[in-house]
């Protein structure tokens, strides 16, 4: 890892290269600057400036479609259309089940229905066919988000929610095969019998995202901090609770606040991660582009509040060392180019993060 880190410095340096093929790289939930919802669109402009080629979101089902018929795409309106605009490819996540274990998130005249009741899966059909009408570019789908997590507190609800993802994939391919399919896990705290989940939901996708914050520092009681080659260990165990399906990374991070540098050396791992697995992977996503401003998160879920210094820059734009981090990787595939002037910047602080690491002990 240390000769990792000092050849950094040199290919700093170095001239873009063409653009390789390999997996996407891209952002999950890009985020606004000022944490302004009227700044809606010079978040994705950001994200274009930072080479981004895929965006993931999601989504929860009874917010899109309220009762039968009823629907309220407004937000899916304006993410898709910032999406085509700066030719960027929508992966879109539609959420019976979305990163909690409580709620479910069917329309209301469904709220009682079993996930496997004929009238939850032709209604979800009959949706994901006006999605894909009004939306032709999306090109990956998934049904539910980070969905172990509401299935570890309701474990008999495990097969009747594969059931369905069973028959939405089975039609999909059917109808539109040009639409890749995933079924999300969320890795971070995943128990053991949560792991052995995923070979059952294997038949029901193309790929498998993987949720992870394994690398994060939570606000409220910092936790010991990982070494650069503990960061990769634990991010490629996710990847090989996958067995041979290919897999997507479908949102990561690590928190700037209260180590600047911790983040950036999880920027580094992420990429050294793309890499290796390239020929596996189908995209790999980083969680926004904006930190937001302080509280913002808060009104949402206070649990959320610590996430708000994930992304690449802070509220106002200003780099965070993350952002050379991830301009030098993304040059060196030739995805973005850099100013001179913000190369010459960003080897020095890759200088200074060097001799940190080493004194810090990371290997």
């Amino acid at each position: 890892m240390r000769v990792f880190w000092l050849m950094l410095c040199f290919c700093l340096f170095c001239g873009a290269v063409t653009a390789q093929p390999g997996p996407l790289i891209g952002f999950c939930w890009v985020s606004n600057p000022l944490s302004d919802s009227t700044l809606f669109e010079e978040g994705f402009r950001t994200a274009h400036y930072l080479g981004c080629q895929i965006e993931h979101r999601q989504y929860n089902w009874n917010e899109m479609e309220k009762e039968k018929g009823v629907y309220n795409l407004n937000m899916v309106d304006q993410w898709y259309t910032a999406c085509t605009t700066y030719n960027i490819i929508p992966s879109l996540a539609v959420c019976p089940l979305n990163s909690n274990s409580v709620y479910r998130n069917l329309p209301e005249d469904l709220e009682g229905n079993s996930f496997d009741d004929p009238e939850v899966i032709e209604r979800l059909k009959q949706f994901t066919d006006t999605l894909v009408g009004q939306y032709p570019d999306i090109k990956y789908i998934s049904f539910g988000n980070e969905i172990n997590y509401y299935l570890r507190a309701h474990w008999d609800e495990v097969f009747p929610y594969c059931t369905m993802c069973g028959e939405m994939y089975n039609y999909v391919k059917k109808t539109y095969p040009h639409l890749r399919v995933l079924v999300i896990f969320g890795f971070t705290g995943m128990e053991k019998r949560e792991e052995e989940l995923i070979p059952l939901f294997m038949p029901a996708c193309d790929i498998i995202g993987i949720s992870s914050y394994h690398a994060s520092i939570s606000v409220e009681s910092v936790s010991p901090r990982l070494t650069a080659e503990e960061m990769r260990q634990r991010l490629e165990y996710c990847i090989t609770l996958c067995g041979e399906k290919r897999v997507a990374v479908v949102e990561t991070s690590a928190f700037s606040y209260p180590d600047p540098v911790y983040q950036a050396t999880y920027v580094h791992v992420f990429f050294e991660v793309i890499d290796t697995y390239q020929a596996d992977m189908e995209f790999a996503c980083w969680f926004s582009t904006y930190d937001w401003s302080p509280g913002m998160l808060t009104m949402v879920d206070p649990f959320l509040e610590q996430f708000n210094s994930s992304g690449l820059l802070q509220p106002d734009g200003t780099p965070k060392l993350s952002y050379y981090a991830w301009m030098d990787e993304m040059s060196q595939r030739g995805l973005v180019s850099q100013p001179a002037s913000e190369k010459a910047l960003a080897a020095i602080l890759a200088a200074l993060l060097v001799s940190y690491l080493l004194k810090k002990g990371y290997k």
